[in-house]
């Protein structure tokens, strides 16, 4: 992978990182993942493809969510949803940075932003 990335030259990382941001939105190990992209990229430039493709996986699994299930939660929670839309509304980014700091996978906090009232911004 070492020779691939160095001949392929930026399509070869850009393909990586697509691909981890891919390989995020799945219920593989985080971590292990990471691991092996900073094991076979270096250490600095597995780290920058690590957190790119993190941000883009989040962002995958948020929208994609938003697109396919969020009318279901809010036509099967009806007004149950209403108190914590209306919180999320108000406090949606520190319930999401409080999610990616707890045990809870990562992928899991991407979709559950994306169904909830919680905005992209």
């Amino acid at each position: 992978v070492r020779l691939w990335l160095q001949r392929g030259g930026p399509l070869a990382w850009v393909l990586l990182t697509l691909g981890l941001a891919a390989a995020l939105m799945t219920p593989a190990p985080r971590s292990a993942l990471s691991i092996a992209v900073a094991a076979l990229a270096g250490f600095w430039a597995g780290l920058a493809v690590v957190v790119l493709a993190a941000v883009l996986g989040g962002l995958g699994g948020y929208a994609l969510s938003r697109w396919l299930g969020r009318a279901a939660v809010v036509r099967l929670a009806g007004d149950r949803l209403g108190v914590w839309e209306r919180r999320l509304d108000r406090q949606g980014f520190l319930a999401v940075v409080v999610a990616r700091f707890s045990p809870i996978p990562f992928m899991m906090v991407s979709y559950a932003a994306g169904l909830s009232g919680v905005r992209l911004a």
